[in-house]
């Protein structure tokens, strides 16, 4: 009789099995052994390795900001709110302070252009008041020789009123017509004068600093007209009358 060996495995197996059978006896359990003690010492360092695995430094980073409490931010609105308002107040404010400016301006600015003449007229009213007595001393003797010298009197004040305001006439006879200051109103052929020289002045002008008030009314000169020639009819009729004498 051939006896077959078994395998090596089915001998540790049943010598585990046979241990276990044995150690029934004396209620003592031993596990049945695994085929491989190589395996059960890299799972054991598997989980030595998980269970000692490093810290994660990410989520323990020193630069990561603790959560605030949500008083604190609370706070935080509570302070913006209120300077939110404090700076609205004090726009609201300022706003009505150049609305109360512009109205003021614009008031002032009326006035000024209402009563603007007062300055002018009380400067005049002398001039005015002493118009009155020249004309009423000339009623009262009858001599126009005082009433002229009493006006004259009178314009003399009157121009130096308005030369103390800035406002002076403008110089006409013997200058160059301008256009800027003067206005032509005739044209007289003159040979002692250079074409476009002021003749004579029919209305004063007056302007004021650098700016013309009314332009000076004038009479300027232009060249003379050329002297006609003689027409050419009459001197073919004398070359004929001349020709006649010699043939007769």
């Amino acid at each position: 009789m051939n006896c077959v060996p078994l395998p090596v495995t089915e001998s540790k197996t049943v010598v585990a099995m046979s241990d276990t059978e044995t150690n029934k006896d004396n209620d003592v359990q031993v596990t049945p052994r695994s085929r491989s003690t190589g395996q059960d010492t890299d799972d054991a360092g598997d989980k030595n390795a998980e269970n000692t695995s490093p810290p994660d430094i990410a989520s323990e980073a020193p630069g990561d900001k603790p959560d605030l409490p949500v008083d604190s931010f609370v706070n935080q609105l509570d302070a913006v709110t209120a300077e939110c308002d404090d700076l609205r107040e004090k726009w609201l404010r300022t706003q009505a302070e150049l609305e109360n400016v512009r109205k003021r301006a614009q008031k002032e600015l009326e006035e000024l252009g209402r009563y603007q003449a007062i300055p002018l007229a009380r400067d005049l009213l002398p001039a005015l008041d002493n118009l009155n007595r020249a004309v009423h001393a000339a009623e009262q003797s009858g001599n126009l020789t005082e009433l002229l010298e009493g006006l004259n009197m009178v314009l003399a004040q009157i121009d130096g009123i308005l030369a103390a305001r800035g406002a002076t006439p403008i110089e006409t006879e013997g200058r160059p017509f301008d256009p800027n200051l003067h206005q032509a109103l005739q044209q007289v052929p003159s040979g002692d004068h250079e074409p476009m020289t002021i003749l004579q002045e029919v209305q004063r002008g007056y302007r004021l600093h650098d700016r013309v008030i009314r332009p000076s009314q004038v009479i300027v000169s232009c060249a003379l007209p050329e002297p006609a020639d003689a027409p050419e009819d009459s001197d073919d009729n004398s070359n004929d009358a001349a020709s006649g004498k010699e043939f007769d």
